[in-house]
């Protein structure tokens, strides 16, 4: 068994042999197709132990050497009762322990002949999980005895002797059942379902059987035999990682010499260090050590699953159970805050979603007010004042409510328990206020204003739903004193779960707002509003663009891109998506995405980012040539303009690379409205990038739905007619890898992997353009060596055309070449010239390909041609 060793935490490591005889494509081991230990069954048969003298002649071969040991100094103490007398015993393992990660033993301990009638003594150094291992023996003076909880008759504890940890039946009955088991030459990996890989063992077959890359279990004790039996795991690479909570080991296996098999190993190995990292911040932060690690164990379990290619629904599942086991631990250390019945609704909120817009605090404010001032007005009936008051009331409750859900969330989980507390106190008491007013209005209301009290009331119980699911939430330790409850529930509301990585407001809010400039209303969608917001600072004056997070999305793109290839429709995390695509075009260096934050305005999460300056693609102006008519902005700038040729130049870098963003991001809603250019200094910018980043791994393909079909998947131009010799640097040199790793944790492995086969076929499109000589260094001066035609004239050109030159050239390369293509294809040696031309002629064809892609899908020639016609 090959072993990579976590060397920071593990003990040295024995060197261990293997039969010579043992192939390395078979296993034996226990059939692990049926079997299936459960701790149930280890209990009972640990309950059952075969029947043997309490007292043997010699010592059991197994234990080791028989000899008697060394005489042990025996330690007399006094208490103030009576003198009790203590024993130096020697411990150590027998040797039919395997492995070289056992748990280290005190060499020795002091023990009482009263300590030997319980486990007391035991515990100090073995836990329950590693003494269903053990049998316990104790050798004095050649002789052996066997313990079960009571000191052994004829053993006397005044004198020196030996313990020794021998294997219990448990043990030996998986060690007894070695089987054939061969290891598959062909991989076929799949998804499961968790419940179909209970047991570590189901998980191990899986691996043997080419099913999965790799998998992780762990297991709680470091005495279990599927740890150190080098007959288990033969054929395949184990990694045994130590727990540094002394609770086990996590095991990590995978196949030998498979590429893909080492790097999931290699993420799931960073995963469960990262797991334990976590749960280490966490407790530093007082966080109790339970808690902590469950914690840590949710933040990663998604990533985990899709990597041991296990079903997302299943992960959901467990992610869920998980939570629950959170919840009882937070409420076992919390019931001195929390009453009875809100336990019991701090434990349905883990599968309950809220969604509807909530806590528009004003407008009940404003409610309450009316209804106060028209009870006062009114005859001076007692029973009116009452009500009138009771408005009032409510109404600064609700303003005392808000401000203590404006404030920062406290570090320390007991701090945070007991807002809480105080939190629903306060909203359970404005419920019942509110539902008296209602209650007690006798007509004096009309229906609408019955409705927003009711209304009101919902929202309350939605607070409280909300509340325990941030309460219960894994990283709660890592935003606290960042970020507001308010914040932190509209957070969950929208479908994130809370991480300082990306759920956390920018630097823009509503204390910084101009109250001389309102909010107002930039433009509206199908799907969402968007603001133009006015903020105040030392700096002067600054206007944002406010678009605010969905909670569900139900736009037609599910149906255009497929809902198996789309993002999670209840968990959109479109701000996310906007500040991934912006993260993406840093990488490639690219000025085309605006600043971009997390902003929390009016009690709604959303994307704040700078305005746009300019005008987009599709601005219109009457035309000078044909009165009456319009004509597009960027064809008076571009075209009929002399103008800068910096600007131009500037201009046209700036559409190519945004069509190469696009690609890349998958983007396929980058319409004329969804750009702009600024004609003085040259910026583009691409806004509104919700649709990106969903699990589709190709460039360009046809709707899913014909209800859509004059929709596409991916980039709307498909692979990119040209790119910045900038760009194509920078993309050559890209660690795909990396910037995938560096996405916000809201994106799956199915996204990233499906990011990186895109990067790779960009980088292979790019390859391509460079030997079509379509890498542009100076878009004044380029010409195409296939149509001759200028840039400006080239992206407007009708794909049809392109490809039909392209054939025509291609054919006539093929005639020039065809003595080197002959060496090529009967394996024949060639010069280096002659290599490359046969090299430069393959990338030719692939360009062709690619160009043939967007004859048959692209519905637009390039952003240039959006932006003149």
């Amino acid at each position: 068994m090959e072993a990579k060793k976590d060397f920071a935490n593990a003990p040295p490591v024995v060197p261990q042999t293997r039969s010579a005889n043992v192939s390395e494509r078979i296993a034996y081991f226990t059939s692990l197709g049926q079997r299936n230990i459960e701790p149930a069954v280890t209990q009972k048969q640990l309950g059952k132990a075969a029947e043997r003298p309490k007292r043997s002649s010699s010592v059991d071969s197994g234990i080791g050497s028989d000899r008697e040991p060394a005489p042990v100094e025996t330690i007399s103490t006094s208490t103030t009762s009576k003198n009790i007398t203590q024993t130096t015993a020697t411990v150590r393992y027998s040797q039919e322990f395997k492995g070289s990660h056992l748990k280290s033993l005190p060499p020795q301990i002091k023990v009482t002949s009263k300590a030997l009638n319980d486990t007391a003594w035991l515990d100090q150094f073995l836990s329950k999980d590693d003494q269903q291992w053990v049998e316990v023996i104790f050798v004095q003076k050649g002789q052996a005895y066997h313990w079960e909880k009571r000191q052994p008759p004829g053993l006397d504890p005044q004198q020196p002797f030996v313990i020794v940890l021998k294997p219990s039946q448990a043990y030996k009955v998986i060690m007894s059942g070695l089987q054939q088991q061969a290891v598959s030459k062909t991989c076929h990996y799949q998804w499961f379902d968790r419940s179909a890989l209970k047991s570590p063992d189901q998980q191990v077959l899986s691996i043997y059987q080419g099913k999965r890359p790799a998998a992780t279990f762990e297991l709680t004790s470091t005495l279990d035999p599927r740890i150190g039996s080098d007959e288990l795991f033969p054929g395949l690479v184990t990694r045994i990682l130590k727990n540094p909570f002394d609770q086990g080991v996590t095991v990590i296996l995978e196949r030998r010499n498979d590429s893909l098999s080492i790097s999931h190993a290699n993420r799931l190995e960073a995963l469960v260090k990262k797991e334990w990292q976590q749960a280490q911040a966490d407790i530093a932060r007082g966080v109790p050590k339970e808690i902590s690690l469950l914690r840590s164990r949710i933040r990663n379990l998604p990533e985990r699953g899709e990597l041991e290619l296990i079903r997302s629904d299943s992960i959901r599942r467990e992610v869920i159970h998980a939570k629950e086991q959170l919840s009882a631990y937070n409420q076992s250390i919390s019931h001195a805050y929390l009453t009875p019945d809100q336990l019991v609704a701090r434990k349905q909120a883990i599968q309950q979603r809220v969604t509807e817009r909530f806590n528009k605090p004003d407008v009940i404010k404003k409610k309450l007010l009316s209804l106060s001032s028209r009870k006062h007005q009114s005859k001076q009936i007692p029973e009116q004042l009452r009500k009138g008051d009771r408005a009032l009331q409510v109404h600064r409750g609700i303003d005392d409510y808000e401000r203590q859900l404006a404030r920062k969330i406290p570090l320390g989980q007991g701090d945070s328990e007991r807002e809480v507390s105080l939190l629903l106190k306060k909203n359970e008491n404005l419920q019942n206020e509110l539902l008296r007013i209602i209650q007690e209005q006798n007509g004096e209301l009309d229906v609408a204003e019955i409705d927003n009290l009711k209304s009101k009331v919902q929202e309350l119980k939605n607070d409280q739903v909300l509340l325990f699911q941030v309460l219960d939430s894994p990283d709660l330790p890592a935003v606290a004193e960042k970020i507001s409850w308010q914040g932190a529930m509209e957070f969950k509301r929208v479908g994130y779960d809370l991480n300082d990585e990306v759920t956390l407001p920018g630097p823009w809010s509503d204390q910084l707002l101009d109250p001389d400039i309102p909010p107002r209303v930039l433009g509206s969608g199908n799907e969402n509003t968007v603001y133009l917001l006015s903020y105040k600072t030392e700096k002067g004056r600054t206007s944002r663009v406010f678009k605010p997070e969905p909670a569900v999305d139900n736009s037609a793109w599910r149906s255009i891109i497929s809902p198996e290839s789309y993002h999670d429709q209840d968990h959109p995390n479109l701000t996310a998506r906007n500040l991934a695509a912006g993260q993406i075009a840093n990488w490639l260096g690219m000025d085309v995405m605006p600043e971009m934050s997390f902003c929390e305005h009016d009690h709604q999460i959303g994307l704040e980012m700078e305005l746009a300056s300019g005008h987009s693609a599709n601005s219109l102006i009457p035309s000078t040539t044909n009165p009456g008519k319009m004509k597009k902005l960027g064809y008076q700038q571009l075209i009929q303009n002399q103008g800068n040729r910096n600007i131009k130049n500037k201009i046209l870098s700036g559409l190519a690379d945004l069509e190469l963003l696009d690609a890349i991001c998958a983007q396929p809603d980058r319409h004329g409205d969804n750009f702009f250019i600024d004609y003085t200094t040259g910026r583009v910018v691409g806004i509104d990038n919700d649709t990106c980043l969903y699990p589709f791994r190709d460039i360009i393909a046809p709707s899913a739905d014909n209800k859509y079909a004059e929709w596409r998947k991916g980039c709307r131009v498909g692979y990119p007619r040209l790119m910045t010799r900038k760009s194509y640097d920078r993309l050559q040199k890209l660690d795909a890898e990396l910037l995938c790793e560096s996405l916000p944790a809201c994106f799956g492995l199915t996204v990233k992997n499906a990011l990186k086969e895109r990067i790779t076929l960009i980088q292979q499109h790019s390859r391509a353009l460079f030997y079509g000589g379509r890498i542009v260094d100076d878009w004044q001066t380029w010409r195409d060596p296939t149509t001759k035609e200028p840039a400006t004239m080239f992206l407007t050109l009708s794909m049809e055309d392109i490809v039909k030159k392209e054939r025509m050239a291609l054919k006539e390369e093929a005639i020039r070449i065809q003595p080197f293509l002959s060496k090529y294809y009967s394996n024949e040696k060639m010069t280096d010239s002659e290599s490359n031309s046969v090299n430069r002629y393959f990338w030719k064809q692939k360009l062709l390909s690619n160009d043939e892609v967007n004859q048959k899908h692209a519905i637009s020639l390039s952003y240039f041609a959006t932006t003149i016609f």
